[in-house]
């Protein structure tokens, strides 16, 4: 394990933090001071090893949410839609990091839990749980978000509502809801504009009308069936990119955040003549989603 000060010092010179260095070396003659935010190094992705938690998303600050992507799988005997997911908040902590006295602290409104760390590198942190009398590895999978992407073509959003948010965004500003199959559905109307912000800020509209087409759905089930519903979505969402994790072996390539704003929904039973309208607002978490091809 290579030495937790010179990884330390590494860390902020690439996260540009104010760091007075007199030497790389580990010679004690030549100290360094330490930063002013020592929790800067923790920023990023990190999951326990060999564990089904969700994802520990941390700021600079250690301001840490604890996020999962749960799918979605219909049961019944119909197989005219895929899987979906939705984003769910599992917990919420403070992390602090002393790197004199090697300790990670976990702490609520309420309670405080201090922990010895045990090993510490750019990817790994390994440190003992005195409750579990053991201990806990995380490993990083991504990174703090300092930009938001440039585009977010071939990426799938998880969020609250997996018809209202689960859009699969193409090229050319086309976007489609991603629940039903394709085979079924008349696409209305397939529309989305991605604007980068400022720093890891983004902003999305989108506008989604298809019809569950009753003709197309009894010829791919191969029987007749008089469902017939149509979907009008709009969604203007302003968006805040805390983690981006690269494509692995292991996982596909995800962006993390939060979002703020609102999407309109409204139902139509083509059959019965009715409609019935839903609003979501307010701040959610998403997940989007590139599968490798």
């Amino acid at each position: 394990m290579r030495n937790i000060y010179s990884m330390f010092l590494r860390a902020c010179l690439c996260m540009s933090l104010p760091v007075a260095l007199f030497s790389c070396s580990d010679s004690d003659e030549h100290p360094f001071t330490l930063p002013e935010n020592p929790n800067a190094v923790l920023a990023g992705q990190w999951s326990k090893v060999a564990s089904m938690d969700g994802s520990w998303v941390v700021s600079p600050d250690g301001d840490t949410k604890v996020l999962r992507v749960e799918h979605f799988i219909r049961l019944g005997s119909s197989v005219y839609y895929r899987d979906s997911s939705w984003v769910v908040c599992e917990d919420a902590f403070s992390l602090d990091y002393n790197p004199q006295a090697q300790t990670l602290t976990l702490s609520t409104d309420t309670t405080a839990k201090q922990m010895n760390i045990v090993s510490m590198d750019e990817s790994t942190i390994v440190y003992a749980d005195p409750a579990a009398e053991d201990t806990i590895t995380l490993k990083k999978r991504g990174n703090f978000c300092s930009a938001a992407p440039d585009s977010i073509v071939g990426f799938y959003m998880s969020a609250h509502r997996f018809k209202a948010h689960g859009m699969m965004y193409g090229p050319k500003g086309y976007a489609r809801q991603y629940f039903y199959l394709d085979e079924v559905v008349d696409e209305l109307i397939s529309e989305y504009t991605y604007t980068p912000g400022e720093g890891n800020k983004g902003h999305i509209s989108y506008h989604v009308k298809y019809r569950i087409n009753p003709m197309k759905l009894s010829a791919y089930l191969g029987k007749k069936v008089t469902t017939d519903v149509t979907f009008d979505i709009r969604g203007e969402l302003d968006l805040e990119f805390l983690v981006h994790s690269e494509a692995s072996k292991y996982s596909d390539e995800v962006y993390m955040g939060v979002m703020d704003g609102k999407v309109e929904s409204t139902i139509t039973n083509n059959v019965k003549g009715t409609t019935s309208s839903n609003v979501i607002d307010g701040r959610k978490y998403f997940a989007l989603t590139k599968e490798e091809e």
